[in-house]
């Protein structure tokens, strides 16, 4: 009798645990930890949330707690007195996937910068992780741009240098070297005071100790901001994310987006990189330079900061520069 008990009682335990492991396997709470490893050190402690924790932050995903802009299903909460900002994920966008929202989790963990968004915490209870960060939202950069009256030239050359502060953090600061891989205006946003901060870091990849680049031959990013010798070799280097950045200047400069319809032909998208770079060899500078900035800056600004977007943007990365050397570049055109 004694022995039925105890096998019944160690049969209940073994369930017990196996059930146990079934559901952290199913919340993703094993994946996450077994990513985390991937980085070779204890990332930065964050807070696993139940969905029941979530929906008290946003009050059910109201709609007044929704935020309006180009990252969709952004919502503003609350935790204990603190604001927080909730992304809710959308498995009919391809964009939010779990392996996607998974990696970015994994990677801000280990983030710890003024211009990178800061990771609480996040929620595995559901189909889709759901991230939850320090609450630094105003507007994306892309959205910001949209009114370029609003955006004088100073702010934007301090965007710039923040931004290359961010990423050069990404490649040489962080525990592990990061690469971003899909840099453009609107996975940068801007606080109330328009700092600028990093954000959506779900394709990032970890540089291998040792290696210069990760092999990959998926297609992703962007379309105009990713770097064209990546797409034809394969190849992601640290140089992948100096290009996306360059086009991001030239966006900050002219206020065009990385394709644009043709003065001439409408339906014909023009690149950005080229068509600048056009008028730059004509020694048509200024007449590229957004007209609601024109009188803002010096020449030598304005000259200083497109020798550096069309360096960032050469075609061969080896060519490009690194983003220390960006970022001082940057600093240095501020003081022109």
């Amino acid at each position: 009798m004694d022995c039925l008990r105890r096998r019944k009682a160690l049969s209940f335990l073994s369930n017990t645990k196996k059930k146990a492991a079934a559901r952290e396997y199913r919340n993703g709470e094993a994946r996450l930890l077994a990513q985390l490893k991937r980085f070779g050190r204890e990332s930065n402690p964050i807070m696993i949330f139940t969905l029941r924790d979530i929906l008290l932050m946003t009050n059910n995903f109201s709609d007044t707690n929704r935020i309006v802009s180009s990252i969709a299903s952004l919502y503003k909460g609350t935790l204990g007195g603190r604001l927080v900002l909730v992304k809710k994920p959308n498995s009919d966008q391809y964009l939010d996937t779990q392996e996607r929202l998974m990696n970015s989790i994994v990677v801000l963990s280990n983030m710890n910068h003024n211009n990178i968004v800061k990771l609480i915490g996040c929620c595995l209870e559901t189909q889709l992780p759901i991230p939850v960060y320090d609450f630094a939202f105003n507007v994306t950069l892309f959205d910001r741009m949209r009114f370029p009256e609003n955006m004088p030239w100073k702010h934007r050359l301090r965007i710039a240098a923040e931004i290359a502060d961010g990423l050069n953090y990404m490649h040489s600061g962080a525990p592990v070297p990061i690469i971003h891989r899909d840099i453009h205006p609107q996975h940068v946003i801007l606080d109330e005071f328009c700092t600028a901060k990093i954000i959506d870091l779900g394709l990032s990849v970890p540089v291998p100790l040792g290696e210069t680049h990760v092999e990959d031959d998926i297609v992703v990013g962007n379309w105009g901001y990713g770097d064209p010798e990546g797409l034809l070799t394969g190849k992601v280097t640290e140089k992948s994310d100096v290009y996306s950045f360059g086009v991001t200047l030239l966006h900050l400069l002219t206020c065009k987006q990385a394709r644009f319809p043709s003065d001439f032909y409408k339906n014909i998208p023009e690149e950005l990189v080229g068509w600048f770079l056009s008028k730059m060899e004509d020694g048509h500078l200024l007449e590229t330079i957004d007209i609601s900035i024109r009188g803002e800056g010096s020449l030598k600004q304005f000259q200083a900061f497109a020798e550096i977007a069309l360096r960032c943007t050469r075609a061969k990365g080896v060519e490009r520069p690194a983003m220390k050397e960006v970022v001082l570049e940057l600093r240095r055109i501020k003081k022109l």
